[in-house]
């Protein structure tokens, strides 16, 4: 019966096979490679496609391929992701094992590496596995080489080595010099200094989406970081490291100027520039000059400066291409419309934001009615939008800001535990 299934199925058009093929599940994919040759053949480009690897399972690859070398070839996303970690007969395969495994992978587009969760002997997490070892290290400088083919076609990068505490990025920080990559994200990770960027060529990149979560950069360093992209289209910071205090400070403005090397390119700007309570935000931030800038999200004060100094910009800071803006809003203020509103409102007025169709208020504490209240000629804050063109609107956070990682199961805080009450001072 086997063999007539088997037989009716090698009928069909191979390009109909492996449509059909690209619908089943990675253990039905495993179970038909194994039934005959012709289907092994069919099967594998599927089978390895992606590949996902959790605790006790980095071997799996890599012996895969040793038997059968050409099977490197069809492995497009490759997903290391460390989960909960018991005890030490569950630790995972060091990172650098994998590496020679990696280095095979011409086609790879994507690449995870996730660290362990918190809790268990193992939780300081992969970092701990590396400080014996520069594999990994030497492979991300070797992909950086000219005419390498390492990580050739590596496109998307996301990594974590430790949900325990920072890691140092220096160690890594070949991954910004990656000629083809265009999508990186890097979570909980500190940078004191550079170890790769002494014969570093800027705008040599094709970086176009950088996403920091949790991540400690200087000012400085992260210069140096955006100076490698030839053109970056796509800019987010979420928070400081929620186990240890910035050491990025409190410089908002040096953090901005280091991104106006591509205001030209920027498309997209999503910030959370953390304040000290020993140093509340005094002059508003301008962001006139990001002329390609479409779509903005940043903290509400950066708009207006220190609710105290009772600053009031004279002119647009934001660019006249602005199609979206979202503002944030740690707690409530009882003057939101008018303090924070009235300057975008006047700007709408003035036509200085054409373009601009939406604002989103973004609070972790409800601030309730406010497209409802009393705004200016007896029109509600909705209204008085509604009549320049803008929809104003509201979505509420989850409370300490919590953003899905790689699974539904991993969730990681973005900001860290004295946040909400850092802000509360402000007021």
């Amino acid at each position: 019966m086997r063999s007539s299934l088997t037989n009716r199925l090698l009928v069909l058009p191979t390009e109909l096979l492996d449509i059909i093929l690209s619908f089943v599940d990675s253990s039905s994919l495993a179970c038909l490679s194994r039934v005959c040759r012709t289907l092994q053949l069919l099967v594998e480009p599927h089978l390895y496609h992606t590949v996902s690897l959790r605790n006790n399972h980095g071997d799996s690859i890599s012996s895969a391929i040793e038997r059968i070398p050409a099977r490197a070839e069809f492995v497009r996303e490759l997903r290391i992701h460390y989960h909960d970690v018991a005890d030490e007969t569950d630790a995972p395969v060091q990172l650098e094992t994998l590496s020679p495994t990696i280095a095979q992978l011409y086609n790879l587009e994507s690449l995870l590496i996730k660290g362990v969760n918190d809790g268990g002997p193992m939780s300081l997490g992969l970092y701990r596995y590396m400080e014996q070892s520069k594999k990994f290290e030497d492979l991300l400088l070797e992909a950086t080489m000219p005419d390498s083919q390492v990580l050739r076609s590596l496109r998307t990068c996301t990594i974590n080595l430790s949900e325990q505490g920072s890691w140092e990025l220096a160690q890594l920080d070949a991954l910004f010099l990656l000629p083809t990559l265009q999508r990186l994200t890097i979570a909980n990770a500190r940078m004191a200094c550079f170890t790769s960027f002494s014969s570093a060529e800027p705008r040599s990149t094709d970086l176009r989406e950088l996403t920091l979560i949790t991540c400690d950069i200087r000012p400085s360093h992260l210069r140096d970081i955006l100076s490698m992209p030839k053109a970056l289209e796509h800019f987010t910071t979420k928070g400081s490291a929620w186990r240890a205090r910035s050491v990025s400070g409190d410089d908002r403005a040096s953090n901005l100027d280091a991104l106006r090397m591509h205001a030209s390119s920027l498309v997209t700007l999503d910030l959370d520039l953390f304040l000290d309570d020993d140093r509340p935000p005094i002059q508003p931030l301008a962001f006139i000059d990001f002329v390609a800038l479409r779509r903005l999200a940043i903290e509400l004060w950066i708009i207006r400066g220190h609710i105290e100094q009772g600053i009031l910009p004279q002119k647009a800071l934001l660019p006249r291409g602005l199609e979206e803006l979202t503002l944030k809003c740690a707690v409530q203020h009882v003057d939101l419309e008018s303090y924070y509103l009235e300057p975008i409102y006047r700007w709408l007025q003035e036509g200085a934001l054409p373009e601009l169709k939406k604002i989103v208020l973004e609070t972790t504490t409800p601030i309730p009615n406010v497209p409802k209240a009393m705004f200016r000629g007896g029109h509600t804050v909705g209204r008085a939008f509604a009549a320049v063109g803008v929809d104003l609107t509201m979505m509420e956070e989850a409370p300490g800001g919590y953003v899905p990682f790689e699974c539904d199961c991993c969730w990681y805080r973005y900001r860290n535990p004295g946040w909400r009450l850092a802000y509360t001072n402000f007021y």
